[in-house]
């Protein structure tokens, strides 16, 4: 009888230790006793509730508390990590009764696991926060730029080049956009809040390429100047609200594809220059301050000359030119004489196949430097002036793939310029943020726009004093609106 007695008390405590551990330790610590006299029912460290047991067969057990009637293991339990109720955070596991994050650059701050690579408020290390305007890259706080997703609006067929200006005198930039496809040039008005107006067309007299503005006949409206598959210069007068006359025609040399304007013989009247693809030359146009221009004069310059800018690289007072190659991986130097003749092309060595070329000052010592795409090896080189009309060896940074047209602003407001290119090859734009001594951060800044974006340029489209960025999308019959905005926000 008394055998039989013993044995139920066994199972019943061998059962109740079973169906509730740490619940009836008293029970467990009997039956350990009883039937495993060769083990240790260890009692094991316990915080507020009394000890929790473990009835072998193991001599030594992990520690753990009752947490909420359960023994648990605190060393490995992430809802009670190193004492009941800690809880560790989304991302994070429990070891050793410590949350540790699991994932590689991520770090436990503030009950968080934020990315120690890319969380502005953490950047490298818990609490490091990236000032203004700057973004945590790669666990280092570096300069930004940052663009509301792109506005799409509709212009005519084969979108070429676009130019910026108040063509209505509303104090509001407006956009000329000239297409390639249906000989037209594309106006929208802008409204002042970073939004424009549907389209208004105006015939150009023939495909139109490359548009720049300025005005040409004195009257303090602008207008505007086409390169034209005809082979001239189209000049559209403007009238005031927004719009524009017929256009006048004037010759150049074959395939002017692209177009710039200034003063070259200083007689206070805009001039124009172009860049003639199929006839490796420029022409030269010399404004008469009346609407309308001399004859050309051509200058031979290597093959096929992509693009055109002009600054004063030897600072000598006169206005010089610099033009592209696509074909002979050179651009061409021509220094002005101050009465609008130029002097024969120096070449000079840049990447292979450079196509769009902007002149600006990117290391601030008041020389003009140049920067120009490399279409055929996804880069663009900025060379810098040395102020006798030379220039230092290029520097090479690498942007998307095609790279065509380019630009300049400060885009992230730091007081040194940056170049903004567009990339047929991935339908977008790089953002080169410039450091003010010429050099520029790399990786670049990748932002989606329209297919195949062939022109760009830059101004203020909603007066937030940031700048923004209009690209025409030559597939897409369109153009894209990306409006810059702070960093981190």
């Amino acid at each position: 009888m008394t055998r039989t007695v013993l044995a139920l008390l066994a199972l019943t405590s061998f059962v109740t230790a079973g169906l509730a551990p740490g619940t009836r330790n008293s029970t467990c610590a009997q039956w350990c006793q009883q039937r495993n006299l060769d083990k240790t029912c260890k009692p094991l460290a316990a915080k507020g509730q009394g000890p929790c047991y473990t009835c072998g067969p193991a001599r030594t057990a992990t520690s753990q508390e009752l947490c909420s009637g359960i023994c648990t293991d605190t060393s490995t339990d992430s809802k009670n990590c190193g004492s009941c109720g800690i809880v560790c955070p989304t991302g994070s596991t429990c070891s050793q009764g410590v949350c540790i994050c699991t994932n590689s650059g991520l770090g436990l701050c503030n009950e968080t696991c934020p990315s120690f690579d890319s969380d502005n408020n953490h950047c490298g290390e818990c609490g490091n926060v990236c000032p203004a305007p700057s973004t945590c890259q790669s666990g280092t706080c570096a300069p930004c730029a940052s663009f509301q997703p792109q506005t799409i609006y509709a212009v005519r067929d084969l979108p070429w080049g676009v130019a910026v200006g108040d063509f209505n005198q509303d104090g509001h930039l407006d956009l000329a956009v000239s297409n390639a496809g249906n000989e037209t040039v594309s106006i929208l008005l802008g409204t002042g809040l970073g939004t424009f107006q549907t389209q208004v067309a105006y015939a150009a007299g023939s495909a139109s390429f490359q548009v720049a503005v300025g005005d040409f006949n004195g009257d303090g409206i602008l207008d505007l100047v086409l390169g034209t598959g005809a082979n001239t210069v189209s000049l559209l007068l403007g009238t005031g609200p927004g719009s524009f006359q017929p256009p006048l025609q004037f010759s150049v040399g074959d395939g002017p594809v692209a177009i710039a304007v200034g003063d070259f013989n200083q007689d206070g009247r805009l001039d124009v220059v172009t860049g003639n693809h199929d006839g490796d030359s420029v022409s030269v146009l010399l404004g008469t301050g009346a609407g309308s221009f001399q004859p050309q004069a051509q200058y031979a310059v290597l093959d096929t000359p992509d693009g055109v800018a002009v600054g004063d690289f030897n600072q000598d007072g006169h206005l010089d030119i610099v033009a592209s190659n696509e074909g002979s991986n050179v651009v061409s130097i021509l220094l002005g004489n101050g009465d609008g003749s130029f002097q024969p092309q120096t070449a000079v060595p840049v990447g292979s196949g450079p196509y769009g070329v902007t002149v600006a000052d990117f290391n601030k010592d008041s020389q003009p430097d140049f920067a120009v795409t490399n279409s055929l090896d996804a880069s663009a080189s900025v060379l810098l002036g040395v102020g006798n009309g030379t220039f230092q060896p290029q520097a090479v940074f690498s942007v998307g793939s095609n790279p065509r047209a380019i630009t300049t602003g400060d885009f992230n407001q730091d007081g040194d310029l940056d170049i903004a290119v567009t990339n047929i090859g991935g339908s977008s734009v790089s953002i080169l943020l410039g450091t003010g001594s010429g050099n520029f951060h790399v990786p670049a800044t990748t932002f989606a726009v329209g297919n195949n974006p062939t022109g760009i340029a830059a101004g203020d489209f909603n007066g937030d004093g940031y700048p923004d960025l209009v690209t025409t999308n030559i597939l897409d019959a369109t153009v894209s609106v990306l409006l810059g905005k702070p960093c981190n926000t």
